[in-house]
């Protein structure tokens, strides 16, 4: 088709559809002027203008009914076209789901870049015959369902009504993000500006989970502003939450995300940790009875009147070493499991991995909990009583769910919580040394400021056990500055993350290696752990991680490392293909971290 004739066919559909819609306009006007002169005349005073905004916050209806999407499958149209007699200018047409639904070119064009070039391919390749035959713009909204498509030519028709209160609506009918994925797929600009607006005033307020989903439909869609916006929330609410992160976010939900809004997270949770935004519980009166005697250690829960009338995460103690092992409370104050409701439920849990590093496969003891009252006479007493447990692998923790009565905790005259503040006292006597043989010393907790108990084995594995880790630390010091940098280089997808590294691992021969906790916690879960012990046990400045890194060489551990960061620029055989022998050692540094499906591709 010449040029001159396309001009011709173009200018001619869009002075008849331009006039068919002044003639639609002109009907709407003439039928509001007859039911206004039917309507009885009132005297009123002069009237304020309304601003634009006023008519939308006086009328919050939303524009797409998506139940109607069902209701009217045989005239689709009418959900999308401000007038059905439009249909006599359509000249494109698309199928979904077995419908056919006409369209106008011009009027997508004008909306859709994608949409637009299609249109201008097609016609430039005899889509458009000279007879006026439509266009099939099918192709372009392949993959689509009915619903998003029709939602999405509603707005291509009538951009205005892409306000909140139909967003709103298709947010809670399930259909946004699929409207908004189409939209960036077809290049509809005006309608991904507001799915934007509408996002960043909802996820202020919104909980991690939807601040999460929303960054996942950024991140597809290239809205760079609300990325941004998302990145901040999680950091936030992220840091709030400390070791109880889970409770907020599932893993999942964060590993949906792609490497480089993780590694800006992780920049973000460093800088907002180190502000404080999380302080564990206060510890105080620590007897770690490092002969491997009795000891105990309280510790105060705050916000205790909130905690005990509301369902919320668990109270988790820091990692309290106690007779050469590692032992840590967790406390439902509003109760778990049949205690839900009606009584304290608390959980003793002893780190295992820490255990059998030291060369024991199970840890025996008997222990109790007590909540201390605020009298200088101890006048009232809530206790547990003793319990003897064995501490493996298969079962790191035991506890009780109906610790104390919340009623009895709660009545004012007993005096246990004081400042909104409860104190839990836990008291425990181990009875295995280094070696896992029974001890004859002592089966029962020691009563607070009554002796210590007998002492065991354990305090020369101790030792020696710290004396390996110092040495590594020297190792470790004794690192040039540059040449840690130059390792980085292997790993980190930017330079300029290096100066936010809030922790190193030590490979073999003592090479230090820079990393970021948070995105190595996200990578692995044994990691998370680890870097929860040594914060909440308030070590302070960069932590260091010695083992299991110092098993494998300083080429396997910054390959692992680079997997984590960026898995998915690693996830082809070629990439991986000039690090062969490598991989035997990285894929058992994987499998000791538990990290093999998070990593390895």
């Amino acid at each position: 088709m010449s040029q001159t004739r396309l001009g011709e066919v173009l200018g001619g559909l869009g002075v008849g559809l331009l006039a068919l819609w002044l003639a639609h306009v002109a009907r709407r006007h003439a039928r509001w002027a007859e039911a206004a002169s039917s309507r009885p005349s009132q005297r009123r005073g002069p009237a304020a203008a309304k601003p634009p905004c006023a008519a939308a916050a006086a009328d919050p209806t939303p524009h797409i009914v998506l139940a109607d999407i069902a209701r009217l499958r045989s005239n689709l149209e009418a959900l999308y076209m401000p007038a059905t007699s439009l249909v006599e200018l359509a000249d494109c047409w698309l199928r979904v789901e077995g419908l056919r639904l006409p369209a106008h070119s011009q009027v997508l064009a004008a909306q859709a870049g994608v949409l637009r070039d299609f249109v201008l391919a097609a016609r430039e390749s005899g889509g458009l015959q000279s007879d006026g035959g439509p266009i099939d713009l099918t192709p372009a909204f392949s993959g689509s369902s009915l619903a998003a498509v029709t939602c999405l030519l509603h707005f291509l028709y009538s951009p205005a009504h892409a306000d909140a209160p139909t967003l709103a609506a298709l947010e809670r009918g399930g259909q946004l993000v699929s409207v908004a994925r189409l939209a960036h797929k077809l290049d509809a600009a005006a309608v991904l500006q507001a799915v934007e607006q509408y996002l960043l005033g909802m996820v202020g307020s919104a909980p991690a989970a939807l601040q999460a989903a929303a960054l996942q439909l950024a991140e597809d869609c290239h809205l760079g502003v609300l990325c941004s916006r998302c990145i901040a929330l999680l950091s936030a609410q992220l840091a709030a939450a400390g070791p109880f992160w889970r409770d907020v976010l599932s893993h999942g939900a964060l590993a949906a995300c792609r490497s480089d809004s993780l590694a800006e997270l992780a920049c973000q949770l460093a800088e907002t940790v180190d502000a404080a935004a999380f302080s564990p519980p206060r510890l105080f009166n620590v007897r770690h009875a490092p002969g491997g005697g009795a000891g105990d250690f309280c510790f105060r829960i705050d916000d205790a009147s909130w905690r005990l009338a509301n369902r919320c995460a668990p109270v988790l103690s820091p990692w309290v070493s106690i007779g050469g092992f590692e032992f840590r409370v967790w406390v439902y104050m509003n109760g778990n499991v049949d205690g839900t409701g009606n009584s304290v439920s608390v959980y003793l849990y002893c780190n295992t991995e820490h255990a059998v590093a030291l060369g024991v496969q199970e840890v025996q003891a008997a222990y109790e909990f007590e909540f201390l009252d605020s009298s200088p006479r101890r006048q009232h007493l809530l206790c547990s009583g003793t319990q003897r447990v064995t501490f493996s692998a298969q079962h790191d923790n035991w506890g009780r769910a109906k610790v104390a009565s919340i009623a009895e905790l709660q009545r004012p005259d007993r005096g246990f919580i004081m400042d909104d503040t409860v104190q839990l006292d836990l008291r425990t006597a181990k009875l295995c040394n280094a070696a896992g043989n029974p001890m004859s010393g002592a089966g029962q907790p020691a009563k607070r400021r009554r002796g210590t108990g007998a002492g065991g084995g354990t305090i020369a594995a101790t030792i020696a056990a710290e004396a390996a880790a110092q040495a590594a630390a020297a190792a470790a010091a004794a690192n040039d500055e540059a040449a840690v940098a130059e390792r980085a280089q292997l790993y980190l997808p930017r330079d300029s993350m290096l100066s936010s590294a809030d922790a190193r691992v030590v490979a073999a021969n003592g090479a230090v290696l820079p990393v970021h906790s948070q995105v190595l916690a996200l990578a692995s879960p044994v990691l998370e752990d680890a870097f929860n012990v040594k914060r909440e046990g308030g070590e302070v400045g960069p932590v260091e991680l010695h083992h299991p890194f110092g098993d494998y060489s300083m080429e396997e551990v910054a390959l692992f490392l680079r997997l984590a960061y960026s898995p998915d620029q690693m996830a082809s055989s070629a990439e991986l293909a000039p690090h062969s022998a490598l991989l035997p050692g990285v894929v058992r540094l994987a499998n000791a971290l538990q990290a093999s499906k998070q990593v390895l591709p």
